[in-house]
């Protein structure tokens, strides 16, 4: 039996206390192409915890938009699980970096990235055929 008192991972201590809430809110990319309705769930001076479809494709950075609260900051994705995300507020946490270099390796990064997810895309389609008998 597990015991519920030892956390199985490590997490690192909150710079800021959070606050539960059930806010409605917005995922806006930086350069406002695309906008994603969600909802807060807990929020703090430094980050916020926000429930999102688990299907919904985001990226690093974006701008949280919080109209109850008349907030609009920019915010880095700290951590996705499932349809929750943890949000770090402002750029202090880690700048972005924008030099060739670092730009060229996120996109090697994100290749790969895609190319894993294309095969398992590719793997449960067949597993599909398989079970529907159409293969």
């Amino acid at each position: 039996m597990k015991n519920s008192t030892m956390p199985s991972k490590a997490l690192p201590e909150r710079r800021a206390p959070r606050q539960r809430a059930f806010l409605s809110a917005k995922l806006v990319y930086l350069d406002n192409s695309i906008s994603i309705d969600c909802s807060v769930t807990q929020i703090s001076a430094t980050g916020a915890k926000i429930n999102v479809k688990e299907d919904v494709n985001l990226p690093e950075r974006f701008r949280l938009e919080i109209p109850l609260r008349r907030v609009k900051t920019e915010a880095r994705l700290v951590r996705r699980e499932a349809e929750s995300i943890a949000v770090a507020f402002g750029t202090e946490a880690e700048p972005f970096e924008s030099s060739p270099s670092a730009l060229s390796q996120r996109i090697r990064v994100l290749e790969a990235e895609n190319r894993m997810l294309r095969a398992t895309c590719q793997a449960l389609n067949e597993q599909l055929a398989k079970a529907s008998g159409c293969y």
